[in-house]
């Protein structure tokens, strides 16, 4: 959505679409005085053949062709990194992980070397997660990646919510007040998991539709 690509388009438009947005990054980047927009743009521009290939955009003998399998890991950590870097110099930037229990290894590396960059740049990033199995929080970011980057994490943590949590929580989602029978069945299925909570909520109202 972000380069207005479409599979209900013609190459061509997908094409057009993709060589306008990145054009108007570009234009907003210039007019910025940040001590970083000049290498900024100039990787941007760098990379621009790897992003272009990541949505199905061709060019004839771009970068991504010569590059082998490491280069091109390399080059879209490289490609995304500076696209948001880029995104934020032009407005402030909002990230949203959602499920940061399931990131893959390829993931967790990119955020490992994309925070390090961010450092006064108004970036914010928001990672929902789950326990794993053995009960652990879940972390994206090294410690080490965030002390370099001198960035405090905020944690709210949603262990398990009590009973009157829930009562409210439930009675949020249904629009209504709860019966006692309710919020007990939902106490001794759920155990105050937000997640199993509110599918079983999804659930009724899915159910009553």
């Amino acid at each position: 959505k972000h380069f207005n690509q479409s599979s209900e388009n013609t190459e061509a438009d997908n094409k057009a679409n993709f060589e306008r947005r990145f054009n108007w990054l570009m234009n907003d980047i210039q007019k910025n005085d940040d001590k970083r927009a000049d290498n900024i743009q100039r990787e941007l521009q760098r990379t621009k053949p790897v992003l272009a290939a990541l949505l199905g955009v061709k060019y004839k003998n771009s970068l991504w062709e010569q590059l082998d399998a490491k280069g091109r890991y390399q080059n879209t950590i490289a490609a995304f990194s500076t696209l948001f870097l880029a995104e934020s110099l032009v407005k402030p930037v909002v990230m949203e992980l959602e499920d940061g229990h399931w990131f893959d290894d390829n993931s967790k590396a990119f955020l490992k070397e994309f925070i390090v960059q961010v450092k006064d740049l108004p970036i914010f990033i928001l990672v929902t997660s789950r326990y794993n199995d053995e009960g652990q929080k879940t972390y994206l970011f090294p410690n080490k990646a965030l002390e370099k980057a001198d960035v405090q994490p905020v944690e709210i943590d949603l262990n398990t919510l009590r009973t009157k949590g829930m009562k409210a929580f439930a009675q949020n989602r249904l629009e209504g007040k709860i019966h006692d029978d309710l919020k007990d069945l939902l106490k001794r299925t759920t155990n105050g998991n937000p997640f199993y909570l509110e599918q079983m909520l999804e659930y009724f109202i899915e159910s009553n539709r």
